[in-house]
């Protein structure tokens, strides 16, 4: 006989499956919608910033607020490394005289470029270099081999 009741988590989402992938795995859309979740939550924890979508380039951080020029927009979070990846953030250590990158885990990992750029970092900090309305996309300058 076969089983015809809806699993609970199915009836909270409606993305997920309880059947087998081509690799004979369950399918849990669930548990990968509640991931999911979750790490959305941690790009919207910044009261002056948002994620959303850019019209350069996939995702984007835009002002939550008008922000004054100098004004403290996040402080990019993550672990060191000295490995190049999509989200590392590479900034000079004069002590050690050599490039040190910062693996973006929140949503400061979403900052696009442009030139002008319209913020800049302070070590991990970056700071408004004018006056930014709520909506308008924050960018900073990737440097010359990015235009």
């Amino acid at each position: 006989m076969i089983d015809t009741r809806v699993p609970a988590e199915a009836a909270i989402d409606p993305t997920y499956s309880n059947e087998p992938d081509r690799s004979g795995s369950i399918n849990d859309n669930a548990a990968m919608s509640d991931r999911d979740s979750a790490q959305e939550d941690d790009y919207d924890r910044n009261p002056r910033a948002v994620v959303g979508d850019s019209p350069i380039h996939g995702k984007g951080l835009f002002a939550r607020v008008d922000l004054a020029a100098d004004d403290y927009i996040g402080t990019y979070e993550g672990p060191e490394t000295l490995e190049d990846g999509m989200h590392v953030l590479w900034l000079w250590n004069e002590e050690r005289e050599r490039w040190e990158g910062v693996d973006g885990r929140n949503e400061m990992r979403f900052l696009n470029h442009a030139r002008p750029a319209n913020a800049e970092w302070y070590d991990l900090d970056l700071y408004a270099l004018r006056d930014i309305e709520a909506g308008e996309e924050i960018t900073f300058d990737y440097g010359e081999d990015w235009d």
